[in-house]
């Protein structure tokens, strides 16, 4: 029974017809293994979301079936702006299986990784090979950008956003390519899911993928008429209008009317805390080795990592500049002249003699989108938005667009890789192709090793906080009444806090023993941690335990009928925080 290498990277028994995976396709389900190993620990992390993801997980389980439902727990509603509901809805499967909120979030988390490295591994392999297109696929799952945004950040939306992308990108080309309707509708699928997960990227990637269906098309046009034959679907026609444009269409129709059901409950605009004119990236962030866990601030002196990465950039670097004057208008696949086993060239291919011909389309359109995207997101573009400020009600912040760059740039660095092989004389490259891209993961993932250390939190995450004060600024998690209550005896509970988002302001805390009258019968007001950690120098996500004393008034009888009120105000002004309901709460020691 033979066996022959077919050109799409394929074992194929063809006694049996069946088709088995290559080294590199489960190696491009095997490496992201370093991204999402972190994902392991057993308790969760200090992120800038905190425990919000689980806050919001858990509202969703207790509100079903409600498709109406937007994930508002601890941050403000904004459609475009704001995480749309996939990402939870995603997370209700390994919550019903494991009865675990934490569990379910990391498992979307780490799916997102390994689905995002195959579907840049299958969009890159179809014009660069396998070798290459394991190359970017590992590049895109290790991508600095990437994991602040999970590892940093703990952006869930935005995490299955980075998951969709390439398996986008990949549909549209391929639709443009065949004119199949099954790419259009995985076109439709892809855009669709994009809106749902995180809208106001979703229409920055839309208008990515009908501008590249445009110029693809725009190339064909061209091309035929220098007489060269261009891409037709395979009824004739140019599958931009029949195909591409078509399930791009209806992965926008699809997308918006998904999003009906939130709208109508919780309408269009909503808020943001942010300035998104304060947070342009300047150019030196986009390329420094340093790696940080702050949160976005004003100014070139930002903590929150940018780095587009070193390795990336140099591999991307390496392909602009020796693989992209290589390319073709169209795929080619150059068949080797000898056979094997007595049979024709037509009935099996040595895979080791194919060669690619870069597609010029794709390469020059994916160095125009990296750097038209890494532009918009620097202060040098400032001008450009505030001549056009509706196109930052789709942000929070700039440098978001630099989630756009990810899968362009892995691209490239697939090219890189594959020029590099390229450079060698074509008797050795069988040989050398393997040691070479092995050299090439390795330093990818070397470049990334110093990244994977997420900071884990011991304590444990609830499914819901106590309450939340102020304007999603303060989560109380956890309050416990401890010790007696009598004559001479100090009242005390422990707390346990969260800050939800990035805090300006000294809050102090009120920590009130209410006696069977309504009067207090002890008090205690204090700055956190006895006045050394205040609420102003609390990292997005730290949680923060403390203990509050009270002596109690003289006459007090043991177990009297009493209750303790926990909150916070504002020194200044005495102003307290409020919550959903009131501005405290009670707890019945």
């Amino acid at each position: 029974m033979s066996e022959t290498l077919t050109p799409a990277g394929t074992h194929r028994n063809r006694a049996a017809g069946l088709r088995w995976p290559q080294a590199a396709t489960w190696l491009a389900l095997l490496l992201p293994v370093f991204a999402w190993a972190a994902l392991t620990y057993p308790g969760y992390f200090e992120l800038h979301s905190g425990f919000r993801p689980i806050f919001n997980l858990a509202d969703l389980a207790r509100s079903l079936p409600d498709f109406g439902w937007a994930p508002t727990v601890g941050q403000p509603y904004d459609l475009l702006r704001g995480e749309g509901a996939l990402a939870y809805w995603l997370a209700l499967l390994p919550h019903a299986l494991s009865g675990s909120s934490v569990f379910a979030i990391k498992w979307v988390l780490g799916a997102s990784f390994v689905l995002g490295a195959l579907g840049m591994y299958g969009w890159a392999r179809r014009s660069l090979g396998d070798w290459p297109g394991l190359l970017a696929a590992l590049v895109y799952a290790l991508w600095p950008i990437g994991l602040a945004t999970i590892y940093v950040r703990g952006a869930l939306a935005e995490a299955v956003f980075l998951a969709l992308m390439p398996w986008t990108l990949w549909a549209a080309e391929a639709a443009a390519e065949s004119g199949r309707g099954r790419d259009a509708i995985a076109l439709a699928i892809g855009l669709a899911a994009a809106f749902w997960t995180q809208a106001g990227l979703a229409l920055w990637l839309a208008a990515i993928v009908l501008l590249y269906i445009v110029y693809r098309d725009w190339t064909q046009t061209s091309a035929e008429k220098r007489g060269e034959k261009p891409d037709r679907g395979p009824d004739g026609s140019r599958s931009l209008v029949r195909s591409a444009f078509l399930g791009w269409l209806g992965g926008l129709a699809f997308g918006i009317i998904g999003l009906l059901p939130v709208i109508a409950r919780h309408g269009l605009s909503g808020k943001t805390y942010v300035d998104f004119a304060d947070h342009f990236v300047f150019p030196h962030q986009l390329l420094q080795a340093g790696w940080g866990a702050g949160s976005s601030i004003a100014g070139p002196y930002d903590t929150l990592p940018f780095q587009l990465g070193l390795v990336a950039c140099g591999l991307a670097v390496i392909g602009a500049v020796l693989g992209g004057g290589r390319g073709t208008t169209n795929q080619q696949i150059n068949k080797s002249a000898n056979q094997q086993n007595g049979e024709s060239a037509s009935q099996g291919i040595n895979e080791s003699r194919i060669t690619y011909h870069v597609s010029r389309p794709t390469f020059r359109f994916a160095l125009a989108a990296m750097l038209i995207l890494v532009l918009l997101s620097t202060a040098l573009s400032a001008p450009l938005w505030r001549l056009l400020p509706f196109l930052a009600r789709t942000l929070t912040y700039p440098w978001q667009l630099l989630l756009l760059v990810g899968p362009w740039l892995a691209w490239l660095a697939g090219l890189g890789g594959r020029a590099l092989l390229d450079l060698l004389p074509a008797e050795h490259r069988d040989a050398a192709a393997m040691p070479l891209f092995a050299a090439l993961l390795t330093l990818t993932l070397l470049g990334s090793t110093s990244y994977l250390n997420p900071t884990p939190i011991s304590a444990p995450a609830p499914d819901a906080p106590l309450a939340i004060f102020g304007d999603n600024e303060i989560a109380l998690l956890n309050a416990e009444a401890t010790g007696m209550v009598g004559p001479n005896v100090e009242a005390s509970i422990n707390a346990r806090w969260q800050a939800l988002r990035p805090l300006d302001r000294d809050y102090t805390v009120f920590f009130h023993v209410i006696g069977p009258d309504g009067q207090v019968i002890g008090q205690h007001d204090t700055m956190p941690r006895d006045n050394t950690l205040p609420t102003s120098q609390w990292r997005p996500g730290q949680v923060v335990d403390d203990r509050y004393r009270a002596a109690l008034k003289p006459g007090v009888p043991p177990a009297a009928d009493i209750r303790y009120n926990l909150g916070l105000y504002q020194w200044q002004t005495g102003q307290r925080l409020r919550t959903a309901t009131a501005d405290k709460v009670v707890v019945t020691p």
